[in-house]
């Protein structure tokens, strides 16, 4: 869905976007902070989304993400509680 007056557009997320969504949450995690150690940096990527995957694979949650142009802005996440 298209928001044409704010210029996003955000839809269901899929497994080629959690990349997208682990830097998102790292800049959330870090609150934009300068990157002094790159290799923590990668690996909370890389670890966070294993863990998207993972959670995907077992049908656990869902996410929608909102996008301007091809950057993504926002992320809503929807998790089965069980």
């Amino acid at each position: 869905m298209t928001d044409e007056s704010c210029g996003y557009h955000y839809r269901l997320a899929f497994s080629e976007d959690f990349l997208s969504l682990a830097e998102l949450r790292w800049r959330l995690c870090t609150d934009d902070e300068f990157v002094i150690d790159h290799n923590a940096k990668n690996e909370f990527i890389k670890q966070c989304e294993f863990r998207l995957l993972q959670m995907e694979r077992e049908q656990r949650v869902i996410h929608f993400i909102a996008e301007v142009g091809k950057n993504t802005i926002a992320a809503l996440s929807i998790v089965k509680v069980t």
